[in-house]
């Protein structure tokens, strides 16, 4: 846990620095959903990890273990794939794919779409109450 919310702690820092800060946001919202890039800018890193930890489903954020469990395997892969390309020997010119978002994450769990569904006709209904 200690080395979590360091890490934490440190990509929150990473984030605020007014330089490359908005670079390494831009990057993080390319795996997390907005909220969770908040969460790691404003929080000291204890709270990061418990936000990670737990399952959220408002408008704001939307988070599930699966969804956590999905990112930690695409990064582990990730890794485990630039690694072998370093120990080649080859120079790596290496950037976050395309494909990797928080949104795309997202699409892939059924939960998160019964979430939206049913927020969109929440929001249709008081739109429209008749």
């Amino acid at each position: 846990m200690q080395q979590r919310a360091a890490a934490a702690s440190l990509l929150g820092k990473l984030v605020g620095q007014p330089m490359h800060g908005p670079r390494v946001a831009i990057t993080l919202a390319r795996f997390l959903p907005d909220g969770l890039v908040s969460a790691i800018k404003d929080g000291p890193g204890e709270a990061v990890v418990s936000s990670l930890e737990q399952t959220t489903e408002t408008p704001e954020l939307v988070w599930t273990p699966a969804m956590a469990a999905s990112l930690s395997a695409q990064l582990s892969t990730m890794a485990s794939d630039l690694y072998q390309e370093q120990m080649k020997g080859c120079v790596v010119d290496w950037d976050v794919p395309e494909q990797a978002s928080g949104q795309h994450v997202m699409k892939d769990e059924p939960q998160v779409i019964c979430f939206l569904e049913h927020f969109y006709s929440c929001a249709t209904y008081f739109c429209n109450p008749g």
